[in-house]
């Protein structure tokens, strides 16, 4: 019998990573390409052998371009981008599939039997996120057979605090800094947990970033000065962004930690608190959510207030069995792109539909009425609506009304109504 698998997918346009779990495992690993010397990033190319319907991706691509063995696909997400606006793979192929192909066969990178079929629950991990994005992805999620409720999108800071909540209480006992470094360009993160409400609110915010670029390219230092003049620059960005709140973590993460330029900064860091350096941070967050989605017990403890979360609740006043109850339909703290909810009720006496909006610590409550003009005329607690709310942004939804009709009474009318809101 095949494992059942939950996975951390971590993409880039450069590079995948995986992270994975199954029912023999303690706690979730990360895909080892290396034979432990930990190289855990996959390139993010395909390769068609020719002669053949066959692909092969990653280091057994870039090993065949290099032996002649046939053309590299690469920047696939940008070229999955690029589709959106209706332009071509410029070697043919649909590339939003190619995608797909290739998360597929690096998904057997793992494991031969870890395929979409074998895999329970599964969170894709993004720098970030943007609407664009989210249409492929959502797309992509769709070619590899995966259902809404088996696959999740999220960005590198809400991985950042799926990884923190896994690590020991102490770890996150004050704020907790990460340090994300690529080539010459620094940015910082401040996560800091809530601990007077419930569930806890976690929230990350941007702490700022650092260019070791001069802005006068002709007076850049080379070798070991230049290496002196970046970790002074680092540390006097810790000693400011340190210099408000303590912090009792730090993790250091992406390629530019790579060699050891930041000495100086590295003792400050150590100076009181943990200090912890790799690469996988972010898949494995995303394995620790996948992880929590299969078993909700964590997930009653924190709530995670990012950039992407839902704000609101939103509902309704209803009648069930002579009592007036409120039905709840969307659940603040949600990521927008993921907040869908619906439901189906019957009119009593109303030609309209009333909505409560309410804050997610309750402390403001308004609501609003979406209009049903043109409603057939039907006798009381005949007409039935199905109402379904999308959002198209954080701070904006789209509310559907359709009528349903009542059975072969009343059949359902062509009427629809839709309404736009701001939060």
């Amino acid at each position: 019998m095949a494992e059942s698998w939950i996975i951390g997918y971590e993409l880039t346009a450069q590079a995948a990573q995986i992270s994975f779990y199954n029912a023999k495992m303690k706690e979730p690993e990360s895909a080892d390409l290396s034979l432990g010397l930990e190289k855990f990033q996959i390139p993010a190319v395909l390769l068609k052998l020719p002669g053949t319907e066959g692909y092969v991706c990653g280091q057994e691509a870039l090993r065949a371009a290099r032996e002649g063995r046939g053309v590299l696909l690469d920047n696939l997400i940008i070229e999955a981008m690029m589709s959106c606006r209706g332009e071509e793979h410029p070697l043919g192929g649909d590339p939003k599939e190619l995608l797909a192909l290739f998360i597929r066969r690096s998904l057997r990178l793992v494991s031969t039997d870890c395929t979409p079929e074998n895999i329970s629950r599964i969170v894709f991990t993004l720098p970030d996120l943007h609407p664009g994005i989210i249409s492929v992805m959502e797309e992509v999620i769709r070619l590899l057979g995966f259902s809404e409720e088996q696959a999740s999108l999220q960005d590198y800071q809400e991985s950042f605090y799926y990884y923190v909540i896994h690590q020991k209480q102490e770890l996150r006992a004050y704020h907790v800094a990460l340090f994300h470094c690529e080539k010459d360009h620094l940015e910082a993160y401040d996560l800091f947990v809530h601990r007077k409400s419930f569930p806890k609110v976690v929230t990350v915010h941007p702490a700022g970033e650092l260019s070791f670029v001069p802005e006068d390219k002709s007076v850049m230092s080379r070798g070991e000065a230049a290496d002196r003049e970046k970790d002074a620059a680092f540390l006097h960005f810790i000693e400011e962004m340190f210099r408000s709140n303590i912090f009792s973590t730090v993790y250091l993460t992406g390629d530019g930690f790579d060699t050891d330029w930041y000495a100086q900064s590295l003792k400050l860091l150590c100076r009181g608190r943990r200090v912890f350096s790799g690469k996988n941070l972010y898949v494995k967050g995303a394995c620790y959510r996948a992880m929590d989605e299969a078993n909700a017990a964590r997930g009653m403890e924190f709530l995670f207030m990012g950039k992407h979360k839902i704000t609101h609740n939103i509902g309704m006043d209803v009648f069930r069995n002579g009592r007036k109850e409120y039905f709840g339909i969307i659940s603040a703290g949600v990521n927008w792109f993921e907040a869908k909810g619906s439901c189906e009720f019957l009119l009593d006496k109303e030609e309209s539909i009333e909505l409560c909006i309410q804050t997610i610590d309750r402390s403001e409550t308004r609501k609003i009425r979406v209009p049903l003009d043109g409603l057939p005329k039907r006798p009381n607690k005949t007409t039935r609506l199905r109402l379904s709310i999308t959002f198209t942004g954080v701070r904006e939804c789209r509310i559907d009304v359709k009528d349903c009709g009542f059975g072969e009474w009343f059949p359902a009318s062509d009427f629809t109504w839709t309404e736009r809101l701001k939060l």
